[in-house]
């Protein structure tokens, strides 16, 4: 290998291997709900006939829409007390996963206001569940309550054992982080009591001394808490750049990574005739199909190594669908209204989040894979001009250098290489001298 393909190869090594390993897990976060019986007053505090003016409702609606925003983001569970409809703790009833927004949303719709407040003994118990104790991601309690706790062994203070639970709880490892939101209007004690509890828990409201807590006295402002919470969260504490998904933690082999998940190699055991391939999009096995090595006219593409009509000619690409009629592409409405959006590298097609299937295909000799298609084509190259494999290397020599991937700041990395790669040219001519 000469010197230069050597110190290409080191450089790409040094861009790429960060952005596999680098990412962090997501972290967990429960949502610990006061189910007491002051929760079907309205949120000044006074009996309410309507149910869906009390704070119970306000509040199952709020954590609704988070749950529809932020599901699948991160990994979610629910707590709700008390358990008994008196003084008994609640505990995880549903731990933090992926894709619990349906389960809570049962629960939540299933569950109602009664009993007293419990505070610190639930949190104690959400605590100690061994979801919670995971070395590997960071632990969040959202803690919404309408009051002081009341309920405590005889001959101590609830107060007292809640902000001592919440400290054990941030004190333990790895620590748990708690955000308390205080709902509806609180007299001056319950109000003093959500100041030392938020302030135990490690993560105050900031925006105002007088309130350490997060304030809600209406729906509105209750959405506003757990949007800015939830900010701090995707912020400060680094879930911007938390990956669970097996694009960061690679998978076992047999295995590709389908839509971020590790699952059974569609094309595993199945062997191709010699110049077929095996194509697949990841929901369906692999099958073994031609390559395209002509050329299609205009209105065409090449599908299976036979030209088919196409009026756009060719893929049109993420979030984006062919107008039959002007045989253009243009935005795909499916994909715009698409809450969430799709998180890179998956990107929406016809209103689904998937990846590019020549991720999944490994194209015959000659051949690369045309973009958004899964069809190896001879000749096929990228927008930006080089000819790409299923992998999104380079077929021509070097490497893939996938600047700006997840966790790497490739800035400096490029501008060293740049430097090592004059540099070279440079000692080979001064030692022909």
């Amino acid at each position: 290998m000469s010197p230069r393909r050597s110190l290409l190869l080191l450089i790409c090594l040094c861009l790429v291997a960060p952005s596999v390993h680098g990412a962090e897990r997501c972290p967990n976060l429960v949502i610990v709900l006061d189910r007491s019986g002051s929760m079907s007053q309205n949120p000044s505090g006074r009996a309410e006939p309507d149910v869906n003016r009390r704070k119970w409702a306000i509040a199952v609606r709020a954590l609704k829409d988070l749950l529809a925003k932020y599901d699948g983001q991160l990994p979610i569970g629910l707590s709700l007390y008390s358990s008994d409809g008196m003084c008994g703790a609640g505990s995880l009833i549903i731990p933090p996963a992926y894709g619990t927004r349906a389960q809570i949303s049962m629960q939540l719709d299933a569950s109602s206001p009664a009993g007293n407040t419990p505070t610190g003994s639930t949190v104690r118990n959400v605590a100690m569940h061994m979801a919670l104790r995971d070395p590997g991601r960071k632990q969040f309690i959202l803690l919404v309550t309408d009051g002081e706790p009341n309920c405590v062994a005889a001959g101590q203070n609830a107060v007292d054992d809640t902000v001592a639970a919440i400290t054990a709880a941030r004190n333990q490892r790895p620590p748990i982080t708690t955000f308390v939101v205080g709902f509806g209007a609180l007299p001056q004690a319950a109000h003093e009591a959500m100041n030392r509890m938020a302030i135990a828990g490690g993560a105050p409201d900031n925006t105002n001394p007088m309130y350490r807590y997060y304030r809600a006295d209406d729906a509105s402002s209750l959405a506003a808490a757990l949007d800015a919470i939830l900010q701090v969260v995707t912020g400060e504490f680094g879930m911007a750049t938390c990956d669970d998904r097996c694009y960061s933690h690679p998978c076992p082999s047999q295995q590709k990574c389908i839509r971020g998940t590790c699952q059974p190699d569609p094309c595993a055991g199945r062997s191709c005739p010699p110049g077929q391939f095996c194509y697949t999009d990841g929901s369906k096995p692999g099958e073994c199909v031609s390559p395209c090595l002509m050329s299609c006219p205009a209105g065409q593409r090449c599908d299976r190594g036979a030209c088919v009509a196409d009026p756009c000619g060719g893929p049109c690409g993420p979030e984006r669908r062919c107008n039959q009629a002007t045989g253009t592409c243009e935005p795909d409405p499916a994909c715009q209204a698409l809450m969430p959006r799709c998180r890179p590298p998956l990107f929406c097609v016809g209103g689904q989040c998937v990846d590019d299937p020549c991720t999944l295909v490994t194209c015959p000799e000659g051949t690369s894979c045309v973009p958004w298609t899964g069809m190896c084509q001879a000749g096929a190259s990228r927008a930006d001009g080089g000819e790409e494999d299923p992998g999104g290397r380079e077929t021509a020599g070097g490497c893939s250098c996938r600047l700006g991937a997840r966790g790497v700041d490739a800035a400096p990395l490029l501008g060293l290489a740049v430097l090592l790669l004059g540099v070279l040219p440079l000692r080979r001519r001064r030692g022909s001298r």
